[in-house]
């Protein structure tokens, strides 16, 4: 039997009977379980639908995040087709806890009513099929209109599912009269399913989304461009979509998986290259489209499988600034897809691993990770898997301690900075050794601070080494300064009770450089990102980017005041763990056995007689 899409109302027992049907008609299935907050029912269409594809082995997206909504499923429906399936589904939950109830009846906000109309408007022409709630038929939506009235406006004539979930239809080729009393109305009235010829469904006002280039036709229908959300409720409009060929008979290679690349740069000694993504070419718009078709992008309707579409924008704080400073970027913005590839590769990596293996799987999934979760660039299924890696690394490292203070087995800690320093000197045949202890230097922010020394110190200096070092527990200044005195024989003792960070001087002293002595060992020492990180502060990436900013000035002016061929080595003693909210960002906590609080960086600097 032919597959048919639309809407459909059903009551919550038979919903499982009733996506059961559709995966058997060949469709993909994205069904969100919970209900998600207010404004937000886009960003959980978007997961439930992604997470079906990617699931099925579909590629990632060719659009970017920040399109609308109809482009957006546009290229989630030529994607579920290069899959062989023959469309999308998508089941929602009850929607009555996203509504205001303060007016007379339940209605959505803006945000929310846009996804529905443009869910909704696929459904009635093409291969989607939209699930809803037997309760929600008396919603309102935008205008306000009813939630059935507006399904009702465009339903294609389609073979009828089981009885337990009403079809709601568009009216036959030729309607019957409108009764003389009928209200006038936006709305087309709600007529029954019959099941017509094929022939009938190709109506010339009304015609199925299915016209994505390269589309199987035949025995289906004669699919057309998806409408977009012009016909629905006044408050929201759209684009149109470009029309597409009207013959298609060889089905739509899929779009070549992208090899995402890692935002970190080189941290470990043993890490993979990772291949860059392939820059975007040039394509002509077809000359056989009306003129405004043209205009539209043809990479949004038909990707294909030579062509990739451009890098999203990278934050803001991210770009070169202004001169003198024009930092690489030290991250990239990834599609979900993406990102969901990177979370896949950390669940896999289970059971005991070496460290050097950690070390990789840190710098080159598990930060990157952090950073755009903490931008909201990933969604829930990352969020899950980072707080799965997060908490095992904890257990086995809280255990592992102990072992370590016993047997002496351990990686390179931040006790052995002056050691490893001394090493890359007499590799470089530098005659001076300095170490720079910088306060809470994450990992995350020590690659930003770097790639604001690199243009800055570009023919004075030159950093040829960089390692990760573990912090001992617990994670804290006193405990990390009182082993770096005391050396490796230091575990032994007994250390330092957690407790809080010492007291900062601030004002003018933040930017000062201090000298140190711990031990036999002299330390500059820097307060100023631990000052900076105590209270709350802006945005993820505004807040790192600012402190990255007064930290690569601090450090700059003391790499030219060095002798030549003094190795500079900048390290950190511990991480911290940084909330962030739509408000902004809480103030740091550290102590743990996170591995952001964890493992930091270290950076070689030879100064002078660079060329």
């Amino acid at each position: 039997m032919r597959p048919s899409f639309g809407a459909f109302f059903v009551a919550a027992p038979r919903k499982a009977e009733l996506l059961s049907e559709l995966r058997g008609r060949g469709y993909v299935v994205a069904s969100i379980v919970r209900p998600p907050a207010p404004g937000r029912l886009r960003q959980a269409v978007e997961e439930a639908v992604e997470s079906a594809l990617a699931m099925r082995g579909a590629p990632p997206p060719s659009v970017s995040a920040d399109v609308d909504g109809a482009a957006s499923l546009r290229d989630q429906v030529v994607r579920a087709r290069g899959l062989g399936s023959f469309g999308l589904a998508l089941a929602l939950p009850p929607l009555t806890t996203l509504a205001d109830t303060s007016g007379d009846a339940p209605a959505l906000g803006p945000s929310d009513s846009a996804v529905l109309s443009v869910f909704n408007e696929a459904a009635q022409a093409g291969p989607v099929a939209l699930v809803l709630d037997e309760g929600d038929r008396g919603l309102r939506i935008l205008a306000p209109v009813r939630l059935d009235e507006l399904v009702a406006e465009a339903a294609p004539t389609r073979r009828a599912l089981p009885e337990h979930s009403r079809v709601v239809a568009r009216p036959p080729l030729t309607p019957p009269a409108p009764p003389p009393e009928a209200e006038p109305s936006d709305v087309r009235p709600i007529t029954m399913h019959d099941s017509g010829p094929p022939e009938a469904d190709a109506a010339p006002e009304r015609a199925p989304i299915g016209r994505l280039r390269g589309l199987k036709s035949g025995p289906r229908p004669t699919p057309t461009p998806m409408p977009t959300a012009d016909g629905a409720p006044r408050a929201f409009k759209s684009t149109p979509p470009p029309p597409m060929d009207a013959a298609s008979a060889e089905p739509a290679a899929p779009a070549p998986r992208r090899t995402p690349s890692s935002p970190a740069l080189e941290a470990t000694r043993d890490r993979e290259p990772l291949r860059d993504r392939e820059p975007p070419r040039d394509r002509e718009p077809p000359r056989d489209r009306e003129p405004e078709a043209a205009a539209a992008p043809a990479a949004r309707n038909a990707p294909a499988a030579d062509t990739l579409p451009p890098p999203p924008p990278l934050p803001s704080d991210l770009a070169p600034p202004s001169p003198p400073v024009a930092p690489s970027p030290v991250e990239r913005v990834l599609s979900a897809a993406e990102w969901r590839a990177f979370a896949m590769d950390l669940d896999n990596a289970r059971g005991p691993k070496p460290a050097g293996v950690i070390d990789r799987l840190f710098a080159t999934r598990y930060m990157p990770l952090i950073g755009a979760l903490s931008r909201g660039h990933a969604d829930g299924s990352v969020q899950r898997v980072v707080d799965g890696f997060r908490t095992a690394f904890e257990h086995s490292y809280t255990e592992g301690f102990a072992a370590i203070r016993a047997t002496g087995k351990r990686p390179l800690m931040v006790l052995d900075a002056p050691d490893v320093a001394a090493r890359i000197a007499r590799l470089n045949n530098a005659r001076a050794v300095r170490l720079l202890l910088v306060d809470s230097l994450r990992f995350d922010l020590g690659e930003r601070v770097m790639a604001r020394l690199k243009p800055t110190l570009q023919g004075r200096a030159v950093c040829v080494d960089r390692t990760l070092l573990w912090s001992a527990l617990p994670t804290t200044t006193p405990a990390q300064v009182a082993l770096l005195g005391r050396g490796p024989e230091g575990l032994r003792d007994p250390l330092p009770e957690p407790g809080p960070e010492p007291d900062i001087v601030r004002g003018r002293a933040l930017s000062t450089i201090r000298r140190e002595r711990y031990g036999t060992k002299e330390v500059f020492k820097l307060d100023l990102v631990e000052a900076r990180l105590r209270g709350v502060g802006p945005g993820f990436d505004e807040r790192l980017g600012g402190i990255a900013d007064e930290a690569a000035q601090v450090i700059s002016r003391f790499v030219e005041s060095s002798p030549p061929r003094t190795l500079l080595f900048v390290f950190g003693d511990h991480g911290f763990r940084l909330s962030c909210d739509a408000r902004g960002t809480a103030p740091a906590t550290q102590g743990g056995a996170s591995p952001e609080e964890v493992l930091v960086p270290g950076y070689a600097w030879l100064v002078g007689g660079v060329h």
